[in-house]
């Protein structure tokens, strides 16, 4: 694909054997095509309920899925209460003249709104304010133990008790967040000879979790390129992907959708349908390896690599918008909401970024450092330099003015977005906060509401060996963070 007269333009290259026969020419063709038979032999013993979903209009369905809705946040509500200890018997609402149902229907509209707002990137959540000056404590950090090598990738369930893990070791690991005991192995092995058709056969680089929690899927260096996709009600393998040509470095889910995103040493991302297990499309633009790609709820995903520029591709428009004005590769990049995203690069500076320019709103050049001695003269006077700290992941909590970033230097800093007051577009970030961190922070994750901040720990950098810190531990760090949104 390329880029004509700002369109992107599909280029698939027919003198490839195996292009052609890993990709369908058309844009939406079936890899299994064993569903489209389970569905026939259906056909005849389908149930009453499917019967009725079939005769719904679509306003009916959501007048159905709505009831839903509010049916299931008076059950949280009533947890709630139970919970706190704040339920009250029938006489005592009365005598308060407590109105209950006026105050579930608050509670409803307010969620309503909230996730509407979230679902149009209109969500500004007031974060970071709550971080100035607070003190982490070490002793409260929930240390997970169970990989081999380096941790490279983690992800946090939408309920935010769960978390889910990859590894160098070749293996996934699901995580009960509270316990922080393993629920489950996704075991793989590395350098096998033979087909390994579900577990991974090379190194686990990048995992995503889709938003209604029903699936997980995987990539890294895998023999012949595979995405693996996985079912997390029964803790299964369920499909591959396969239509890359090199190495999978990012994958990310749409937000509310099963559709995902994969970014590969190929310099492309492609598009896939996990709902019907499909290849659906290739954006060409990158000019070097794409290191790493985000997106919320529209079909706007983000990317960046190796050719130091950021993509941000409107799919469904067949356009794209680059954007320059850093002078290393972008290794990570992380959506903050619809106009701003945040990047981190090798050369150790964090930018933040807007939609609407093509150059960062604002750099922090050495944002992770190093403090080194330097002599100078013949006297051998000590001086210190900064040398910088290669950025290895950024995350924002979504729809926020908060966003981590994590390297090797020993630390976890925490930047908080500042924007002027009536402006709505910021000035730039400042930092609020470190966490001691030892060893390569590879990957790094704010549960939805803020409860937690995830990283991934390893010896080693997530792509490669390079400035090893041996005395590093491989493991998963649950950071307790005192945000209530």
């Amino acid at each position: 694909m390329s880029k004509r007269n700002g369109k992107i333009v599909r280029k698939i290259p027919l003198n490839d054997e195996n292009i052609e026969e890993d990709l369908p020419k058309k844009k939406l063709v079936k890899y299994n095509h064993k569903a489209e038979e389970e569905e026939e032999d259906n056909d005849d013993g389908m149930d009453e309920n499917d019967e009725v979903n079939q005769r719904e209009t679509p306003e009916e369905k959501r007048v159905r899925m709505a009831k839903m809705l509010i049916k299931e946040m008076r059950r949280e509500i009533k947890s709630t209460e139970e919970e706190s200890g704040a339920a009250q018997d029938e006489e005592e609402v009365d005598e308060n003249a407590f109105d209950a149902e006026d105050l579930d229907r608050q509670i409803i509209a307010s969620r309503f709104k909230a996730e509407a707002d979230e679902r149009m990137g209109k969500l500004d959540r007031k974060a970071a304010h709550l971080l100035v000056g607070h003190t982490f404590d070490e002793s409260s950090f929930k240390i997970l133990k169970g990989h081999q090598r380096s941790v490279t990738c983690v992800a946090i369930s939408d309920d935010e008790t769960q978390l889910f893990s990859g590894s160098k070791d070749c293996n996934l690991i699901r995580w009960d967040i509270e316990s922080g005991k393993k629920l489950h192995v996704f075991k793989g092995k590395a350098h096998t000879k033979k087909d390994v058709t579900e577990g991974h056969n090379g190194e686990i680089l990048t995992l995503a979790l889709s938003t209604d929690g029903r699936f997980m899927v995987s990539g890294g260096t895998d023999k012949e390129n595979l995405i693996r996709v996985w079912d997390l009600e029964g803790n299964k393998h369920l499909d591959n992907f396969k239509g890359h040509r090199k190495g999978i470095n990012s994958i990310a889910f749409r937000q509310g959708a099963n559709q995902i995103y994969s970014a590969s040493n190929d310099r492309t991302i492609k598009v896939w349908d996990i709902e019907n297990m499909m290849f659906v499309d290739t954006l060409y633009g990158h000019q070097a390896e794409v290191l790493s790609v985000d997106c919320l709820s529209k079909e706007r995903p983000i990317s960046s690599g190796l050719d130091k520029t950021i993509h941000l591709w409107k799919v469904t428009e067949e356009t794209q918008l680059e954007f320059k004005g850093l002078s290393s590769s972008i290794d990570c990049v992380s959506y903050v909401n619809n106009e701003l995203f945040v990047s981190g690069c090798q050369d150790g500076s964090v930018s933040l970024w807007s939609s609407a320019k093509k150059k960062p709103i604002s750099t922090l050049k050495l944002a992770h450092f190093f403090n080194i001695q330097k002599e100078e003269g013949n006297e051998s006077e000590n001086t210190l330099e900064r040398k910088h700290g290669w950025i290895s992941s950024v995350a924002a909590l979504k729809y926020s003015d908060l966003f981590a970033s994590g390297s090797n230097d020993g630390f976890i800093r925490l930047w908080k977005i500042e924007r002027p007051q009536g402006e709505k577009t910021p000035s730039g970030f400042k930092s609020i906060g470190v966490i001691p961190m030892h060893g390569w922070v590879n990957s790094l994750a704010f549960s939805k509401n803020g409860k937690f901040l995830v990283a991934g720990i390893g010896r080693d950098h997530r792509l490669g060996r390079w400035d090893p810190v041996k005395t590093a531990k491989n493991s998963i760090v649950v950071i307790p963070l005192p945000i209530f949104l």
